[in-house]
């Protein structure tokens, strides 16, 4: 029988890899307009776990820098707007 070795640090980091792709440094220039899922959370009203739920679809752009996400804020108009658009044209 074989025991594993990895701790539940290890396994949740592998858990965002394989959700969120592997881990990319970047830089980003200083003064950059970008948010964090915690912003975005709040400015959206919901958790951070919905926000990471957007992301992992696709739905909302994001940058990975190492293990956090940024998303930047043009992306996050475009995305309330897309919503927003959705609302007032009902199909």
């Amino acid at each position: 029988m074989a025991t594993s070795s990895c701790s539940p640090v290890q396994t949740e980091r592998q858990l965002k890899r394989e959700t969120f792709g592997p881990m990319v440094v970047q830089s980003i220039p200083p003064g950059a307009d970008v948010l964090t899922v915690k912003q975005v959370g709040a400015a959206l009203a919901v958790s951070t776990d919905t926000v990471y739920e957007l992301c992992r679809r696709g739905d909302l752009p994001h940058l990975r820098v190492a293990n956090a996400i940024r998303i930047s804020r043009e992306a996050f108009r475009q995305f309330v707007n897309a919503r927003d658009d959705v609302g007032r044209n009902p199909s």
